[in-house]
């Protein structure tokens, strides 16, 4: 089975490609994945690094079965940023929200 691999921040700078098509046998796991794109791609080291993982834009955990046409999306922690939090998009941009109900804004990105 094929699924498309798409890298975010630093582990897209490490591998030096956003989106790699991976074959694997029928039946692996997320955990399958993250071993064979250290065997293919070394210097990602991602089964030894902390990251996120999504599958379909999903939160998944290490045993999560994955399918063919699967996305697995592998991105590192966040932190840092400014003091003010900005509200999600909501349309034009009216500046950072710094109220009570200000949060985190997190988003996808092609």
């Amino acid at each position: 089975m094929q699924i498309q691999v798409r890298l975010f921040a630093t582990l897209r700078q490490l591998a030096g490609w956003p989106k790699h098509l991976l074959e694997l046998p029928p039946g692996s796991t997320v955990a399958d994945a993250l071993a064979e794109l250290d065997r293919l791609f070394p210097q990602l080291t991602v089964t030894k690094r902390t990251i996120y993982v999504a599958v379909n834009q999903e939160y998944a955990r290490p045993a999560q079965e994955l399918h063919d046409g699967d996305e697995l999306a592998l991105f590192p922690p966040v932190s840092g940023g400014a003091e003010t939090r900005i509200r999600p998009d909501t349309g034009p941009d009216t500046g950072p929200d710094t109220g009570p109900d200000a949060g985190p804004d997190a988003r996808f990105l092609s």
